[in-house]
């Protein structure tokens, strides 16, 4: 594992940590003894990023459909494009009114 420091930008390899237990008491460890678990919980959602994922598998399923009797087997690429859009869309505001 490597870290950087902040006020130099140097960049080295992290061979012990010191942590603070609960009851203020200091414990120096290996970090091969360790797991880093990730405890922020200010992500924020990247509804951009989402809007790209949502739109993609919708596409892929609206593609999909000339596989189903009964469906119109030609596709406009235009128009499925839109319509994948749409429906990411419309599943984001519906998600974000929740």
């Amino acid at each position: 594992m490597k870290a950087k420091i902040i006020s130099t930008g140097e960049i080295l390899k992290v061979g012990y940590i010191t942590m603070l237990r609960d009851d203020d008491s200091l414990y120096n460890a290996s970090v091969h003894d360790i797991e880093i678990i990730d405890d922020s919980t200010d992500k924020a959602i990247d509804w951009e990023q989402r809007r790209y994922e949502i739109a993609k598998d919708a596409l892929a399923g609206i593609i999909s459909e000339e596989s189903i009797p009964g469906t119109d087997p030609f596709h406009y690429i235009d128009k499925d494009v839109s319509r994948a859009i749409e429906y990411a869309d419309e599943l984001i505001k519906h998600l974000k009114s929740k």
